[in-house]
């Protein structure tokens, strides 16, 4: 069963609550989503690339738009490129090969200061 994180992965980190704010301000995106607001690969021809979003996950290399399988649009995303086993995430390309979508498969809550 999932369970939806409502805890802040800025964690009053300076570069964490800057990220935070540049989205906030600059993109308009809630920390914590929706399930209606529309995302589009812009470099793709605008394609769809998902409808809704669970949060935003703000760590160390930046922030990261978190999607639950059923709100991204994987039609967009024909090309999966499997990375090995030790890795954190597979990779997932559009056709024209512009836009990636990460598929995590492993939890980071292991690593040095994780988003949360």
């Amino acid at each position: 069963q999932r369970v939806r994180v409502l805890s802040s992965t800025a964690q009053q980190l300076p570069n964490r609550e800057r990220d935070k704010l540049r989205v906030e301000s600059s993109l308009g995106l809630a920390e914590f989503g929706d399930p209606s607001t529309e995302f589009y690969a812009a470099k793709s021809g605008y394609l769809p690339v998902a409808l809704g979003y669970e949060r935003i996950v703000y760590g160390d290399h930046g922030p990261y738009v978190e999607f639950v399988s059923h709100q991204v649009c994987w039609s967009t995303f024909p090309n999966l490129v499997e990375r090995p086993a030790s890795c954190f995430f597979d990779e997932c390309w559009t056709a024209d090969g512009l836009t990636m979508l990460y598929a995590q498969k492993r939890h980071v809550t292991n690593k040095p200061n994780p988003p949360g």
